[in-house]
């Protein structure tokens, strides 16, 4: 038998020998297997951003009080839970989720109506209460470096100016840009008519009967005219948890943004979580409607879902929870449709290379006969034969992967330096396209080992073949 070595010289020459037709293959290999890297890494962007995006919008896990998902649509705030604080400690302190936490939060979600006093334009919204510095690191979640699309400059007449809540900014909030549009915000104030003279404040008692007087409310909050240099305010209408007289307020705004969805912009007031809790609860203490759980990596989802199931369990505790991809679930379908296809690509790929590999070694065999009769004559055994032309193959689809990965890795920093941005399915607001190749190497050890398998079986039917001719036969062809 030819040592090992020998047959590694000998699959080499034999590649050189016809250049052209080794070369095209090559270059197919090698565009097959960057092009498949690229478009995997293409893939993994889109699964890391979209879950990044969800986890800022809902964070990894979202504890409830019990019947809240199921039931709470309509009215959350009576499922609203009022140990928010005792909570939190709890959980911080268990030795399971500890290690894994990155940040525990809460806010607080309820209905209402709402006003602009300046437009007299009405709509129904959606309000959310949170930590204003607690919700942006839950927003900033960012463990796959993503590009940030607030720091794109053709973001920046959305994301520029003052930050959407502060801390120390209790009456502040935000409006999505959807709603702002509704209830046309950036219109000009309707003008009032001239009032022939001023008037007191109403004084008026509300209703003894507890009943809804709109003659009241409406001497309580009429139009309003924001004085000139004051931010634009909102009123806000609620209706307690416990039923009776609706509770309102006013909030100075901060900032029209975008959301996380188109769905969320047409409809959410954020605002901070003590105001929202004090307008739904007066004079009790916080409560919210989440306890959202940040964690470091979406990978320890499972395992502290699981011990949150021990805790709710043991200490009997009157609450449910939920993953992130169970809240939106259009994760894990968008996932299984680009995963399917990504999948047929990737067969498509791997079928082409296979069938030119496969014609490249026939070709080679069928001109070689003589010298595959004479090897047999010299005594190089039928399996000896075979694993020498299998060597080519596998040399052939080694070459190319690399010329692949080479592809592959030029391509990355080509698609980073064309800073190319556009707005995804859902999202309102630009975003820049991103191959995680560089960040994500598991594309490039599966578009290489693919090209390598794909070459190895597509080798072993011509090699079998000849290694299975007759020793005069192929020797005729000399």
């Amino acid at each position: 038998m030819i040592p090992d070595m020998q047959n590694f010289n000998l699959a080499l020459r034999n590649i050189g020998r016809n250049r052209r037709r080794s070369a095209a293959t090559i270059l197919a290999i090698a565009l097959s297997c960057g092009g498949l890297a690229l478009f995997g890494g293409y893939v993994s962007w889109t699964f890391r951003a979209v879950e990044e995006q969800t986890v800022g919008a809902y964070g990894h896990l979202q504890i409830y009080k019990k019947g809240y998902y199921e039931r709470g649509a309509g009215n959350p705030a009576a499922y609203a839970i009022p140990d928010y604080e005792a909570l939190k400690k709890r959980i911080e302190s268990d030795p399971v989720i500890a290690p894994k936490l990155d940040l525990i939060t809460g806010q607080i979600l309820f209905n209402g109506m709402v006003t602009s006093p300046g437009t007299q334009a009405s709509s129904t919204f959606a309000g959310l209460g949170v930590f204003p510095s607690e919700d942006k690191r839950v927003t900033r979640w960012n463990p796959y470096k993503i590009s940030d699309p607030s720091l794109l400059p053709i973001n920046a007449p959305i994301f520029s100016g003052v930050p959407e809540l502060d801390d120390a900014d209790i009456t502040g909030g935000s409006v999505g840009l959807g709603l702002a549009r509704v209830l046309q915000l950036n219109a000009p104030a309707k003008a009032e008519a001239p009032e022939p003279a001023a008037s007191a404040p109403s004084t008026e008692a509300p209703p003894a009967n507890g009943g809804v007087d709109l003659n009241f409310l409406n001497a309580q909050s009429g139009a309003k005219q924001d004085a000139p240099g004051e931010k634009p305010s909102l009123d806000i209408l609620v209706a307690p948890p416990a039923g009776g007289l609706p509770n309102a307020t006013s909030i100075t705004i901060r900032k029209l943004v975008p959301r996380a969805t188109k769905e969320m912009e047409d409809s959410v007031i954020k605002m901070h979580v003590r105001h929202a809790s004090e307008l739904l609860f007066p004079g009790q203490p916080l409560h919210v409607t989440a306890i959202i759980v940040l964690l470091k990596s979406s990978d320890d989802t499972e395992a502290v879902a699981n011990r949150l199931q021990s805790l709710i369990d043991s200490e009997h505790l009157d609450l449910e929870y939920r993953r992130w991809h169970e809240i939106r679930p259009f994760f894990l379908r968008m996932t299984k449709m680009i995963g399917l296809i990504f999948d047929f690509v990737y067969i498509m790929l791997i079928v082409m290379v296979a069938f030119l590999i496969y014609n490249t070694q026939s070709s080679c065999i069928m001109e070689r006969l003589g010298e595959i009769g004479t090897l047999r004559a010299m005594g190089v055994t039928r399996m000896g034969l075979w694993r020498m032309l299998m060597l080519e193959g596998f040399l052939l689809g080694l070459i190319g992967g690399l010329c692949g990965l080479a592809i592959a890795a030029l391509g990355d920093e080509v698609v980073q330096m064309l800073n190319i941005v556009y707005i995804p399915p859902s999202v309102t607001f630009y975003t820049k396209l991103e191959v995680l190749v560089l960040r994500d190497p598991i594309v490039l050890v599966q578009a290489f080992i693919g090209s390598l398998i794909c070459s190895l079986i597509s080798s072993a039917w011509p090699a079998w073949k000849a290694s299975r001719m007759e020793i005069v036969e192929a020797l005729r062809h000399s």
